[in-house]
């Protein structure tokens, strides 16, 4: 992650904690036109951030789409665009792109696959061909690529993940130890 990259994280996660500050004030005198602040100033940037848009659009002729894709790879200008609904590229594409992305990096034995998007809810199963081992290793490490790359990818999707767990190791109890052994619990 660049530098650039960074910074904006940082300045979104203060904006994010700044919210939850005014959010947790008590006096509606203080939250309301905080709140109208806000709304306020995210139209006027909707409304610019559209106009750029547009201007770039016209501007770039047929190399408009490959520049604006080019744009959006990047997080901060991905991020901006989702927050104001002017993202070019539907969630369902970009969901798409990001499970490809993790099968072609996963061992072969693991396979993430979509199983549903339902407006933001998006619902994708990890699946291994094999149970034990090695293989849950994999299930586990491709469900953790593929969370990864769909928050970075989709961070306006609500996801839910199934399967691709890792197995944990259960303890036995020691009264079953012992009983085995001829033991008696102490």
């Amino acid at each position: 992650m660049s530098a650039d990259n960074d910074d904006f994280a940082a300045r979104m996660h203060r904006l994010g904690e700044l919210i939850e500050q005014i959010e947790a004030a008590s006096d509606p005198r203080v939250v309301e036109p905080a709140r109208a602040l806000l709304r306020a100033a995210m139209a006027v940037h909707e409304s610019g951030l559209r106009a750029l848009l547009d201007g770039l659009r016209a501007a770039a002729g047929p190399d408009g789409p490959a520049w604006l894709k080019a744009a959006c790879s990047e997080p901060g200008v991905s991020s901006l665009l989702l927050m104001h609904d002017l993202h070019p590229t539907p969630l369902a594409q970009r969901v798409q792109r990001a499970l490809e992305h993790a099968n072609a990096t996963a061992q072969a034995d693991a396979r993430a696959e979509l199983i549903a998007i339902e407006g933001q809810n998006v619902s994708v199963e990890v699946r291994t061909d094999r149970s034990g081992g090695a293989n849950a290793g994999a299930g586990a490490r491709l469900r953790a690529r593929v969370e990864a790359l769909l928050v970075e990818q989709a961070p306006d999707a609500l996801v839910t993940v199934y399967g691709g767990e890792a197995k944990r190791e259960q303890l036995v109890p020691a009264s079953r130890l012992l009983a085995r052994i001829g033991g008696q619990p102490r």
